[in-house]
Protein backbone atom coordinates (compact mmCIF):
# COMPACT_ATOMS: atom_id res chain seq x y z
CA UNK A 1 0.00 0.00 0.00
CA UNK A 2 1.38 3.46 -0.69
CA UNK A 3 0.61 6.14 1.06
CA UNK A 4 -0.46 9.63 -0.64
CA UNK A 5 1.14 12.71 0.61
CA UNK A 6 -0.25 16.03 -0.69
CA UNK A 7 1.49 18.84 -0.64
CA UNK A 8 -0.32 22.21 -0.04
CA UNK A 9 0.61 25.29 -2.44
CA UNK A 10 1.22 28.52 -0.70
CA UNK A 11 -1.87 30.78 -0.94
CA UNK A 12 -2.10 33.19 -3.38
CA UNK A 13 -1.27 36.78 -2.32
CA UNK A 14 -3.98 38.40 -3.54
CA UNK A 15 -6.00 36.10 -1.07
CA UNK A 16 -3.50 36.71 2.03
CA UNK A 17 -3.64 40.60 1.60
CA UNK A 18 -7.54 40.30 1.44
CA UNK A 19 -7.64 38.46 4.38
CA UNK A 20 -5.59 41.00 6.45
CA UNK A 21 -7.49 44.05 5.20
CA UNK A 22 -10.59 42.18 6.61
CA UNK A 23 -9.49 41.22 9.82
CA UNK A 24 -7.60 45.06 9.93
CA UNK A 25 -10.58 46.84 8.78
CA UNK A 26 -13.50 44.88 10.14
CA UNK A 27 -14.85 46.97 12.90
CA UNK A 28 -14.56 49.96 10.80
CA UNK A 29 -18.55 50.13 11.01
CA UNK A 30 -18.52 50.27 14.36
CA UNK A 31 -18.59 53.72 15.21
CA UNK A 32 -22.04 56.13 14.70
CA UNK A 33 -22.64 58.47 11.95
CA UNK A 34 -23.34 62.01 12.94
CA UNK A 35 -25.76 64.53 11.66
CA UNK A 36 -24.85 68.08 11.90
CA UNK A 37 -27.39 70.23 12.21
CA UNK A 38 -26.92 74.60 11.82
CA UNK A 39 -29.28 77.20 12.41
CA UNK A 40 -31.25 78.90 8.97
CA UNK A 41 -28.83 80.17 6.53
CA UNK A 42 -25.37 79.74 8.68
CA UNK A 43 -22.52 80.47 7.17
CA UNK A 44 -19.65 80.08 9.12
CA UNK A 45 -17.25 77.28 10.69
CA UNK A 46 -18.52 74.55 13.09
CA UNK A 47 -16.04 73.20 15.81
CA UNK A 48 -17.70 70.33 17.47
CA UNK A 49 -15.53 69.98 21.14
CA UNK A 50 -15.66 66.52 22.58
CA UNK A 51 -15.14 64.71 26.02
CA UNK A 52 -16.56 68.76 27.95
CA UNK A 53 -17.54 68.11 31.16
CA UNK A 54 -20.07 70.38 30.97
CA UNK A 55 -21.18 69.67 27.39
CA UNK A 56 -24.24 69.15 26.12
CA UNK A 57 -25.46 65.57 26.66
CA UNK A 58 -24.99 62.58 23.71
CA UNK A 59 -28.45 62.38 21.42
CA UNK A 60 -29.34 59.66 19.16
CA UNK A 61 -31.95 59.60 16.79
CA UNK A 62 -31.99 56.74 14.76
CA UNK A 63 -28.81 54.99 15.74
CA UNK A 64 -27.44 58.38 14.28
CA UNK A 65 -25.38 60.61 16.37
CA UNK A 66 -27.43 64.42 16.29
CA UNK A 67 -25.76 67.65 16.48
CA UNK A 68 -27.47 70.68 17.14
CA UNK A 69 -24.89 73.64 16.74
CA UNK A 70 -25.55 76.43 18.38
CA UNK A 71 -25.63 80.07 16.21
CA UNK A 72 -21.70 80.69 17.53
CA UNK A 73 -20.64 77.52 15.66
CA UNK A 74 -18.80 75.80 18.37
CA UNK A 75 -20.83 72.69 19.97
CA UNK A 76 -19.60 71.42 23.61
CA UNK A 77 -20.26 67.46 23.96
CA UNK A 78 -19.97 65.05 26.77
CA UNK A 79 -19.40 62.44 23.88
CA UNK A 80 -16.48 61.22 22.57
CA UNK A 81 -15.20 61.46 19.01
CA UNK A 82 -15.82 58.88 16.92
CA UNK A 83 -12.41 56.90 16.81
CA UNK A 84 -13.28 54.54 14.26
CA UNK A 85 -14.58 55.71 10.22
CA UNK A 86 -17.79 55.72 9.84
CA UNK A 87 -18.08 57.89 7.03
CA UNK A 88 -18.89 62.07 6.69
CA UNK A 89 -21.23 63.08 8.77
CA UNK A 90 -24.45 64.74 6.83
CA UNK A 91 -25.27 68.72 6.85
CA UNK A 92 -28.79 70.19 7.58
CA UNK A 93 -30.10 73.34 8.12
CA UNK A 94 -32.55 73.64 10.89
CA UNK A 95 -33.75 69.78 10.95
CA UNK A 96 -32.76 66.68 9.23
CA UNK A 97 -35.02 66.63 6.03
CA UNK A 98 -33.43 65.84 2.95
CA UNK A 99 -35.10 69.51 1.49
CA UNK A 100 -32.43 71.09 4.38
CA UNK A 101 -29.07 68.57 3.19
CA UNK A 102 -26.18 70.62 3.46
CA UNK A 103 -23.96 68.66 0.40
CA UNK A 104 -20.47 67.91 1.62
CA UNK A 105 -16.99 68.23 -0.28
CA UNK A 106 -14.38 66.14 0.67
CA UNK A 107 -11.72 68.00 -1.81
CA UNK A 108 -11.39 71.76 -1.57
CA UNK A 109 -11.10 71.83 -5.34
CA UNK A 110 -14.81 70.58 -5.40
CA UNK A 111 -16.31 73.15 -3.07
CA UNK A 112 -19.19 75.00 -5.48
CA UNK A 113 -18.33 79.13 -6.46
CA UNK A 114 -21.91 79.97 -5.96
CA UNK A 115 -23.88 77.63 -3.89
CA UNK A 116 -23.65 76.76 -0.15
CA UNK A 117 -21.47 73.54 0.46
CA UNK A 118 -20.06 71.68 4.11
CA UNK A 119 -16.46 70.82 3.90
CA UNK A 120 -13.63 69.91 6.47
CA UNK A 121 -13.60 67.67 8.91
CA UNK A 122 -10.04 68.53 10.40
CA UNK A 123 -9.73 66.61 13.60
CA UNK A 124 -7.19 68.34 16.61
CA UNK A 125 -6.14 67.73 19.76
CA UNK A 126 -4.55 70.40 21.68
CA UNK A 127 -3.12 70.53 24.95
CA UNK A 128 -4.64 72.94 27.62
CA UNK A 129 -1.96 73.10 30.07
CA UNK A 130 1.86 72.86 29.06
CA UNK A 131 1.94 69.86 30.83
CA UNK A 132 -0.44 67.81 28.63
CA UNK A 133 -2.60 66.65 31.81
CA UNK A 134 -5.53 67.99 29.83
CA UNK A 135 -6.39 67.97 26.23
CA UNK A 136 -9.14 69.49 23.85
CA UNK A 137 -10.30 67.04 21.49
CA UNK A 138 -11.93 68.82 18.25
CA UNK A 139 -13.13 68.66 14.81
CA UNK A 140 -14.01 71.83 12.79
CA UNK A 141 -15.96 72.17 9.71
CA UNK A 142 -16.37 74.93 7.20
CA UNK A 143 -20.31 75.85 5.48
CA UNK A 144 -20.23 78.38 2.65
CA UNK A 145 -19.43 78.79 -0.64
CA UNK A 146 -15.56 79.25 -2.11
CA UNK A 147 -14.77 82.41 -0.79
CA UNK A 148 -16.68 82.05 2.12
CA UNK A 149 -15.10 79.02 3.30
CA UNK A 150 -11.58 80.69 2.41
CA UNK A 151 -12.38 83.60 4.76
CA UNK A 152 -14.11 81.53 7.44
CA UNK A 153 -10.83 79.54 7.63
CA UNK A 154 -8.49 81.97 7.83
CA UNK A 155 -10.38 83.40 10.53
CA UNK A 156 -10.14 79.68 12.02
CA UNK A 157 -6.84 79.64 11.94
CA UNK A 158 -6.10 82.77 13.98
CA UNK A 159 -8.19 81.56 17.23
CA UNK A 160 -6.81 79.42 20.15
CA UNK A 161 -8.92 77.18 20.88
CA UNK A 162 -7.95 77.04 24.69
CA UNK A 163 -9.14 80.37 24.93
CA UNK A 164 -12.71 79.99 23.53
CA UNK A 165 -13.20 76.56 25.33
CA UNK A 166 -12.71 77.19 28.90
Amino acid sequence: MQKVIQVQKPMNKLIILNLIFLVLFSGCNTSQDEIIIVPKDYIGYVIIVYDQENGVDENIKDGKRLMLIPKEGILQTKCSLNSDWGGFPMFYYENANESNRIPFNIEYENIPINSISAYGGTSATVNKDLKGNSVLRYVQYYIGNKSQIDSIYNVVEGMDITEIIK
